[in-house]
């Protein structure tokens, strides 16, 4: 039974491709359908226990953009340590050293794609194209009793904007003092998680790596950060952790662990299982969160399906799948300024010809629409760019850390 891991991994792009289609559905839920998990009860109540139930669950998976943000922190966990486990057998100082050049690249390598879009929505501000605002005053006279509702809409850039400002919010407070009420992006808060999150996996593979019994260290860390309730720390850890089990798993490092897992992978290639297991776990992402670990442990393995299962790795290394990932960062960064402009603005003209439900899902096709464009846009002119200069920076900084030494 082979398993080549070029295919692997691509196919962790395709799934990160979909989390970010979660995520868009879930913001124009928010803005456009706000009634659409009250309709959906209604809708299956005519169905009998427990299939209404199921039913609704189901629906309900497709607004979950917090269970694609954990999945988005458990590939960037097995990511970001998978060069670490290949080079660990051979020569553990170079594995090290990886760690040492990754963390220094992680800052610059997120910066300059957040920084584009920090500008892109200053831009939009100054030329009063954020109509936000305006539809929270459009659901104010339509319903009532939505203050609340149409409060968190309109208050979005609620500050006083300025060049100086959007460039400190850029480089300085999107990674380490966010807040939302000053945020040029609101989707900028999973960067804080993400660079911080990043940085404690690089000094924890560092650390344990020296010492002789670390399964152990892992297991403690784990139990620890869930004790404090730091769960998006612990999902970094974790996909490191699915990251080494699948690199020793690939060096058939024990075949004892391989000889047990055998008769399961071998009924993982089976369409139908496999699609049985994609379906159970789908509908458990409609469930709530309990204790703020449930989208943690259905993201475990969702991502550990993703590997093992070749029914799964081919459909999310087709091509359209494998361009939704390679964007996915430019697109999780865009999508939010198309909603609060573009799709805002189309709404308010739309609605005044057509009921909510029609041009709700018009703005929802058209929104999907635009925002590629915009996230291959921030791909080409701020991803690989991100990329290129976290490799120039990390290279000159640590040949001099080279030469101090």
């Amino acid at each position: 039974m082979q398993y080549e891991s070029k295919s692997r991994i691509i196919c962790l792009e395709g799934l990160r491709g979909l989390a970010t289609l979660m995520v868009i559905f879930t913001h124009i839920q928010h803005f456009f359908f706000p009634e659409a998990l009250l309709q959906l009860k209604t809708l299956f109540s005519v169905l009998p226990m427990p299939l209404s139930f199921l039913a609704e669950t189901f629906f309900k998976a497709f607004f979950k953009g917090g269970f694609a943000v954990t999945t988005f922190w458990v590939l960037s966990g097995f990511v970001l340590s998978y060069r670490y486990f290949l080079l660990l057998p051979s020569t553990f100082s170079n594995a090290q050293q990886y760690l040492v050049v990754a963390a220094i690249k992680r800052y610059f390598r997120l910066v300059v794609p957040v920084l584009l879009t920090v500008m892109l929505s200053l831009l939009l501000i100054k030329a009063n194209l954020m109509f936000n605002k305006s539809l929270a005053q459009h659901y104010l006279a339509v319903h009532s009793t939505w203050q609340e509702y149409a409060q968190w809409i309109g208050g979005f850039y609620s500050f006083e904007s300025s060049f100086l400002n959007a460039l400190k919010s850029a480089l300085w407070d999107t990674f380490v003092d966010y807040e939302r009420s000053s945020s040029y992006n609101v989707v900028l808060w999973t960067m804080e998680k993400e660079f911080f999150g990043s940085m404690f996996l690089f000094a924890f593979l560092f650390f344990s790596g020296w010492l002789s019994n670390s399964k152990w260290i892992w297991v403690f860390t784990i139990l620890l950060l869930t004790w404090f309730r730091l769960h998006w720390i612990s999902a970094f850890l974790i996909g490191a952790l699915l990251c080494n089990c699948y690199c020793l798993f690939r060096a058939r490092a024990s075949t004892v662990i391989f000889a047990r897992l055998e008769p399961v992978l071998i009924l993982l290639k089976n369409p139908f299982i496999c699609a049985s297991c994609l379906l159970v776990l789908w509908v458990l992402v409609g469930l709530p969160n309990y204790f703020g670990v449930t989208h943690l442990l259905i993201a475990i393995p969702l991502v550990a399906l993703s590997l093992f299962s070749p029914p799964l790795t081919q459909w999310l290394s087709a091509r359209p799948l494998l361009f939704l990932g390679k964007i996915s960062f430019g697109l999780y960064l865009g999508h939010f300024l198309v909603i609060t402009s573009l799709s805002c603005y189309l709404y308010l003209i739309m609605i005044k010809h057509w009921s909510s439900l029609i041009v709700a899902t018009i703005v929802l096709v058209l929104t999907l629409i635009f925002s590629l464009p915009l996230g291959w846009l921030i791909y080409r002119l701020g991803d690989i760019t991100g990329k290129l200069l976290a490799r120039i920076i990390s290279q000159r900084i640590y040949r001099n850390i080279d030469r101090t030494s």
